[in-house]
């Protein structure tokens, strides 16, 4: 009997099934270095919201209080509501718009949703917000520097404008004496369509404009032009203004022609002949706009949240997960209506009634949900309310590339996985164009782990199975134990 070792590769559905080195299934798992390891599932903390989240936002650093709270905030249809412990209070009260964006300037807060004026708030416990006295009603804002910059105006979308110089509420009129002086000024992105989203810090530029199709870096130079503008790509933007994710010096995003990455100077494609080809199998078309990204730098990952051809209006129901440095996808199902990286809830031992007992917890007393200032992929599900991804880890499904040509017998299957006892199960068939036929494994034997089953076939493809909540570590591969038959 020999034993064939099938390396966990990394996730490239977009091969041919024959093609050697990659798994044509990986859910509910993060890429790692040897195979994969898992992804925690989401905690619902705190009280929900009354409506659909269209915007969040929070920050655990305030330079007037080095050891306050987080600030969270979280915007719908109706206005801004600040968290408070595991409750919201309603600081805002309006008729709102498509969606909110929030930007924090030292102690000041910005808020826009592309319909009312922009807004202002200082970092205190009232959280006052007033009208940004002169800046146009916009889709997006972002700290530039020294400046406030909103993009997507409702005046013009393919146009940018920026606050003073060291000021964010000065906005004197474009083209006035004031505005000479204080350096605060617009720019118009003609033939590339509206403005999306605006990356800033970005080593060597001070940010860059991310158009539909269109990319521009923007460089501080001073008086008179103030900002130089230079395109890094003409005929290629951001499809989904939610899906740009700035990851330290490089920025990810949706395209119309797929996944892509920029560090301000070139353009590389990152889903090419990998994922592409799936996310556009998987995804509802029509709903590709909405995509929503963010960069967790404590897992090392860029996650896109999409909804499928199957998702319920104003959910998200599939994740795509991606680790830049080893160039690896993966992904997973969840139900969202909204994602983004949450710094930290700063629960009390009071907070902590709404899970009962302690020792009933979902998560350790000193687990990095209670904490202040670290950042946690986070979101608000299907009933508003805000949720976490520290639980314990989801079901997790690796499924190999193909063997076979010639028939084989296959009398066993153990899967490599450090600290979980997995399932595993034969997708077979005799013909490239059969269908596959599931023939499941009997349990892990005692002496060997090894899944035995009896099975005579041409094609074969091994799926290993991690029920959820497992403590597991590593995904390693699996062994297939197998012996060659007599002809064709």
């Amino acid at each position: 009997m020999k034993r064939v070792a099938l390396k966990f590769a990394p996730w490239a559905p977009d091969q041919p099934a024959l093609a050697e080195g990659h798994l044509t299934e990986a859910v509910g798992v993060i890429p790692a270095e040897n195979g994969f390891r898992p992804l925690p599932s989401a905690l619902a903390l705190g009280e929900a919201l009354p409506e659909r989240v269209t915007g969040a936002a929070s920050w655990g650093y305030n330079p007037e209080a080095p050891g306050g709270p987080v600030l969270a905030l979280a915007g719908t249809e109706s206005g801004i509501f600040r968290r408070q412990g595991k409750a919201w209070a309603r600081v805002l009260e309006t008729a709102g718009g498509r969606g909110w964006d929030f930007a924090l300037y030292g102690d000041q807060v910005i808020a826009v949703n592309g319909v009312d004026p922009p807004l202002v708030a200082a970092r205190a416990a009232d959280l006052d917000f007033q009208p940004l006295e002169g800046a146009p009603a916009a889709r997006r804002a972002a700290v530039v520097g020294n400046f406030v910059v909103l993009g997507r105006l409702a005046e013009n979308p393919a146009a940018v404008r920026w606050s003073g110089l060291d000021d964010p509420q000065a906005w004197p009129a474009p083209g006035s004496s004031e505005a000479q002086d204080k350096q605060s000024d617009f720019q118009v992105f003609p033939d590339v369509g509206p403005v999306q989203a605006i990356a800033t810090g970005m080593s060597g530029y001070d940010g860059l404009v991310f158009c539909a199709e269109g990319i521009f870096r923007m460089q501080y130079v001073g008086p008179p032009l103030i900002f130089q503008f230079s395109p890094v790509d003409k005929g290629r933007g951001a499809l989904a203004a939610g899906g740009v994710v700035q990851a330290e010096n490089l920025v990810f995003f949706l395209a119309e022609d797929g996944f892509f990455a920029t560090d301000g100077g070139t353009v590389q494609a990152i889903g090419a002949e990998i994922i592409n080809a799936w996310f556009r199998r998987t995804a509802d078309l029509s709903r590709r706009h909405e995509t929503l990204g963010v960069y967790d730098p404590v897992a090392g990952i860029v996650v896109w949240a999409f909804a499928s051809s199957s998702a319920p209006a104003g959910l998200f129901d599939r994740l795509l997960i991606y680790q830049p440095q080893l160039r690896q996808f993966s992904t997973a199902e969840v139900s969202l209506e909204y994602l983004y990286m949450n710094s930290g809830l700063g629960l009390t031992l009071e907070d902590l009634d709404q899970f009962g007992q302690l020792d009933g917890l979902p998560f350790s007393l000193d687990a990095e949900a209670l904490m202040n200032r670290v950042r946690l992929l986070s979101g608000f599900d299907q009933d508003h309310r805000p949720v976490i991804f520290s639980g314990p880890p989801q079901a997790a499904s690796l499924t190999t590339e193909e063997k076979g040509g010639q028939r084989m017998f296959v009398s066993g299957v153990r899967p490599l996985v450090d600290g979980a006892q997995a399932e595993a199960k034969i997708l077979h068939r005799n013909f490239q164009d059969g269908r596959y036929r599931v023939k499941p494994c009997g349990r892990a034997s005692r002496l060997d782990g090894r899944h035995p089953v009896h099975l005579s076939t041409r094609y074969t493809r091994v799926q290993v199975n991690i029920p959820a909540g497992a403590d597991w570590r590593n995904a390693l591969g699996v062994e297939l134990f197998v012996e060659e038959e007599g002809g064709l």
